[in-house]
């Protein structure tokens, strides 16, 4: 079976293998996301068998060829779509009228309101894979862009100081500013990569959009200025 990779991903059958047996003790599906969008929007480029493992590696061999074609072709698809929906919209540079769409798997409870943490986890295991390479975000300005994927990670529950500075942001709020947060730190490292190599003599200025605090905020999360980037960068 030939499987298209730009293909829309069966996110039915990705969540109905990662929720059964089959993938034994590893990622739940909103973890792989989390990690698969790490891995898409971070700093380098990682091969996709290193990805892959690092996602299967604790799941039982597949019960058949096809099931692992599938589930490969899938991830996959997911990756590639995670990278389309931000690039497609930042083609035409910092457009605040045409914000990228990007739209993360989470979990919800029963009035609908969404649980970030799995996402979370799974997207600071993909920053594990080359944490060192992500340190010029944690100390830009723009680390506060990081600021509700931390909130909501299981492991600032446990750190009592942690939770308590970041306590504004782990609410329903603060997780749905999470798609937003994502959209600047990607365009963060898209900055970077993009930049002249050290010796080049072209210099490029560019100024922030000025956005009013009751606005819709540029990274395209659909929540006001002041209750999405703006909230995050005071938190910092």
């Amino acid at each position: 079976m030939q499987i298209d990779p730009n293909a829309a991903p069966d996110i039915a059958r990705l969540a109905a293998f990662f929720e059964s047996d089959a993938a034994g003790d590893g990622m739940t599906l909103p973890e792989v996301d989390g990690f698969l969008t790490a891995v898409a929007i971070g700093p380098r480029l990682i091969p996709p068998s290193e990805w892959l493992s690092e996602i299967l590696r604790e799941t039982p061999a597949f019960d058949t060829l096809e099931t692992a074609r599938e589930i490969y072709g899938a991830l996959m698809q997911r990756y590639n779509q995670i990278l389309r929906s931000l690039d497609d919209g930042l083609a035409g540079g910092d457009d605040i009228d045409n914000p990228p769409i990007y739209a993360p798997i989470f979990y919800h409870d029963s009035d609908g309101a969404p649980i970030a943490a799995h996402w979370c986890a799974g997207f600071m295991a993909g920053v594990a894979l080359r944490e060192d390479a992500w340190t010029p975000l944690a100390r830009s300005r723009e680390s506060a862009f990081m600021l509700p994927i931390f909130a909501h990670h299981p492991a600032t529950k446990d750190d009592p100081e942690a939770f308590e500075e970041l306590s504004g942001l782990a609410d329903t709020e603060g997780a749905r500013m999470i798609p937003g947060a994502v959209v600047c730190i990607h365009r963060f490292w898209r900055r970077r990569r993009a930049k002249p190599a050290r010796g080049a003599r072209e210099t490029v200025v560019r100024s922030p959009p000025k956005v009013g605090r009751n606005q819709p905020c540029p990274c395209g999360s659909g929540l006001k200025y002041k209750h999405c980037c703006l909230r995050a960068s005071e938190a910092a």
